[in-house]
């Protein structure tokens, strides 16, 4: 199922760069707007400009569900 043909068949790099803007601008969001991001992303000297490509996911921290239910 095709839920966004525009996207969908985009060639692979510009694919690869609106994946990169969108992580990004969540990235962005969620530090600015919650106290678990910033906190967490600052603990670990990391910025949203520390994300620039995708491949920079796996420093973002886990979310368990113990951090659901403190925060």
């Amino acid at each position: 199922m095709i839920l966004n043909p525009a996207r969908e068949a985009l060639p692979i790099q510009e694919k690869i760069t609106l994946q990169n803007e969108l992580l990004q601008a969540i990235i962005e969001r969620a530090y600015r707007k919650t106290a678990f991001y910033h906190q967490q992303l600052s603990a670990r000297q990391l910025k949203p400009d520390s994300f620039q490509t995708v491949d920079a996911v796996g420093q973002l921290p886990f979310l368990t569900t113990a951090n659901l239910a403190a925060n």
